[in-house]
């Protein structure tokens, strides 16, 4: 059974709108949480993922709210940093939020993790998308699918298109560390599944000033005909420039967490023909998405990216279960019935197809994706895991 659906309107008028229903309604608002890095290295993630659920949430209360209870949302900062989290978290619920959506990172959602039974609130992270979270019954839900998808994925159309067995050497940023290591581990071990050979593995932590020419030098000095790169977008930029600044002229592989207007931007030339595998189409027709893309560019200025999506997807699942709590219960009052709200949606209509869940986790459409110019272009058909990709097509 496929649920969800988008309620349009003049996004120009909906902030101010929407207050002037809060003032007038009797009924209490039902309190939602945002958690995100609002400053610090990768803001970038965290505001366009806050903007989308404003214009969610604005959207929402302009249609009538949630059984006509209107929708007040606290936003707070986690500044990447995992215990600015956690005490984020506690914050927002002493304020009696229902239900979180964010963070947006791996390492942060790791860092929420554990107090998730104690607060019983349900935690509903757009991106978070390493394997760590995976097949958990708890209250952390995802909007995007596994890692390990991702990089069989790219292992397999690189042994589909290499000449030869692949030779691939591998960086990863740790400040993100609880995905990124389970990017480059998931992605050597299906590239070796498919014959290929990692011949260097390296590692640095984009807060402390790392010298991207030197490690440029020793990620080329066995010659491997693919780097794979496991970083935020500018951080992957930085790498891919003084890449071929040291003479590479192989394949880019970048993974799902670069894939910003930021990458191309700072990227220039050194990034075209880049690689990724992605939940996130730019391209796409779909009518849901190029609502919401419009309404998104008049009320930001700005065209959405992934982040952007995945946020409005996940605060439009939190609006669906919410609704479906008997009237008077959407406050947060019995956060079990949320939970159980949450978990009988087997299949949820997102923006771009379909979303499918099992135990919180989520599986969608997969688009390879290169760099062409100042857009990321589609190769071929989405593959829809979790198919199992087990040898290369003759």
């Amino acid at each position: 059974m496929k649920h969800g659906s988008r309620k349009t309107a003049a996004p120009g008028v909906l902030l101010l709108f929407a207050i002037i229903l809060l003032t007038g309604c009797a009924s209490k608002p039902i309190r939602l949480g945002f958690i995100g890095s609002l400053t610090g290295p990768i803001s970038t993630h965290g505001i366009v993922s806050r903007e989308a659920v404003v214009l969610a949430v604005e959207e929402q209360n302009l249609a009538g709210g949630i059984n006509g209870r209107q929708i007040e949302l606290i936003i707070r900062d986690d500044k990447n940093d995992p215990d600015t989290a956690k005490a984020a978290l506690h914050d927002l619920v002493d304020q009696g939020v229902v239900a979180v959506i964010g963070p947006q990172t791996s390492a942060m959602s790791a860092a929420l993790l554990p107090l998730l039974d104690e607060i019983s609130i349900p935690v509903i992270s757009p991106s978070t998308s390493s394997d760590y979270f995976a097949g958990q019954d708890d209250y952390f839900y995802t909007l995007v699918s596994r890692v390990s998808f991702e990089t069989r994925h790219l292992a397999w159309h690189l042994s589909l298109t290499n000449p030869t067995p692949i030779r691939a050497s591998l960086i990863l940023d740790r400040s993100n560390n609880t995905y990124t290591e389970n990017w480059a581990r998931t992605l050597g071990q299906n590239i070796r599944d498919f014959g290929g050979t990692i011949l260097t593995e390296m590692s640095f932590h984009a807060e402390q000033d790392p010298a991207f020419g030197r490690l440029a030098e020793e990620l080329l000095r066995q010659n491997p005909d693919t780097v794979a790169i496991a970083a935020g977008a500018l951080q992957a930029a930085l790498i891919a420039q003084q890449l071929r600044l040291s003479g590479f002229t192989g394949r880019l592989v970048i993974n799902g967490w670069a894939k910003t207007p930021d990458f191309i931007n700072f990227g220039g030339d050194a990034v075209q023909g880049a690689l990724f595998s992605e939940r996130f189409n730019s391209s796409d027709s779909s009518p849901a998405y190029l609502d919401f893309r419009s309404a998104f560019i008049h009320r930001f200025d700005h065209a959405p990216d992934f982040q952007s999506v995945h946020s409005y997807e996940a605060t439009q699942l939190l609006f669906f279960a919410l609704s479906q709590l008997p009237q008077g219960n959407e406050s947060g009052s019995d956060p079990e019935a949320l939970k159980a709200a949450l978990d009988a949606v087997p299949e949820f209509q997102g923006l771009q197809g379909p979303i499918r869940f099992q135990t919180g986790d989520a599986m969608r459409s997969l688009y390879l994706q290169e760099v062409r110019g100042q857009r990321y272009v589609p190769l071929g058909e989405s593959w829809n895991p979790p198919d199992v990709i087990t040898t290369p097509a003759p």
